[in-house]
C-alpha cells in the first residue's frame, strides 16, 4: 500500500485556484494550507485567463513554508502570443509559459510555418530560463513547438496533458517529444474523469522512464478532489499497475524540483 508519506516534499506542477473566471473549489490560501498539511513542498498555480506570477509572490510572502510558483497562459486575456507579457511574468518571478489552452490561437501560418511571435517567446523563455509547456496544442503542433524550442536552446520543456483526449499523444508521438528533451506530464484529472485508462499512463511511464515524467493533479474544479488527495489516489492506482514507490517519488518530487530549479 501507498502511504501519505509518498507526497512528502512533492510539488504539484498543475493546479487551478480562485480567483478565476471559472468556478474553482479553493482559493490560493486554502490550497497552500492543504499542501502544507500533506507535507508537500509546493505547487504551480495555473490560470487559463492570465498570469499567476504576482499572486504567487504574495502567497510566498504570506507563508514561505510551501513554495508557490506562478506562470502565464498565452490565451486571449494576455494578448495571445505576446512576448512582452511573457517577459513581464518572468520579471515578476513567473516560472512557466503555457502555450494556448482554452482559446483557439494558432502558432503557425497557413503554410505550417511557426509564426515570428513564437520565436520571440522562445527567445524570452531561453533568456529568463523559464519552462516551456505546450498547453492544449494538438500533438503535431506541440511537436513542432518542442522541436523549435530545442533548436532555440530552451532547456526546460513540458509536453502538457499527453493523456488528455484533447492533446493525447500515442507512444510514438511521446517518443518524439522525449527526443526533443521534453518531460511528459500526466494529470490525475484524466483518469479521474475516466478519459484515459490508468494502464495507458503506466505504459507511458515505462517507455519514458520516471525521470522524464511528472505527475500533476490538475484539480481545482468544484467537483474534484483536494489536490493532495488526487495525487495520493493517482499514486495508488499507478502502484497497482507496477510503478514502484521510488519511481513515484521521482515523478512527484525529483522531476518537478529539477524543472523548477
Amino acid at each position: 500500500m501507498i502511504g501519505k508519506e509518498i507526497l512528502t516534499g512533492a510539488i504539484d506542477m498543475h493546479v487551478h485556484a480562485a480567483p478565476d473566471v471559472q468556478a474553482r473549489k479553493y482559493n490560493d490560501w486554502q490550497l497552500q494550507q492543504s499542501y502544507n498539511q500533506a507535507g508537500m513542498a509546493g505547487y504551480v498555480s495555473k490560470c487559463h485567463a492570465g498570469d499567476t506570477a504576482a499572486r504567487s509572490a504574495l502567497m510566498m510572502a504570506h507563508d514561505p513554508a510551501v513554495t508557490v510558483y506562478g506562470g502565464i497562459v498565452l490565451n486571449h486575456p494576455v494578448g495571445g502570443l505576446n512576448a512582452a507579457a511573457v517577459e513581464a511574468s518572468a520579471r515578476m518571478g513567473g516560472r512557466i509559459v503555457w502555450f494556448p489552452t482554452i482559446d483557439k490561437i494558432s502558432i503557425a501560418d497557413e503554410a505550417g510555418k511557426l509564426l515570428p511571435a513564437v520565436y520571440d517567446i522562445l527567445d524570452c523563455i531561453k533568456e529568463y530560463q523559464l519552462i516551456l509547456a505546450t498547453g492544449h496544442l494538438p500533438p503535431e503542433q506541440a511537436l513542432q513547438l518542442l522541436q523549435a524550442g530545442a533548436a532555440c536552446g530552451v532547456e526546460r520543456m513540458i509536453a502538457t496533458h499527453v493523456s488528455l483526449p484533447l492533446t493525447a499523444a500515442d507512444l510514438t508521438m511521446q517518443k518524439k517529444y522525449l527526443d526533443c528533451g521534453a518531460v511528459l506530464e500526466h494529470c490525475y484529472y484524466t483518469p479521474y474523469h475516466q478519459l484515459c485508462p490508468i494502464e495507458a499512463i503506466a505504459a507511458s511511464i515505462r517507455q519514458a522512464g520516471p525521470e522524464r515524467v511528472l505527475l500533476s493533479s490538475d484539480m481545482g474544479q468544484p467537483d474534484g478532489l483536494t489536490p493532495p488527495a488526487a495525487l495520493l489516489d493517482f499514486s495508488h492506482q499507478l502502484y497497482e499497475e507496477g510503478i514502484s514507490v521510488q519511481e513515484l517519488r521521482t515523478m512527484l518530487v525529483q522531476t518537478p524540483k529539477e524543472l523548477l530549479s
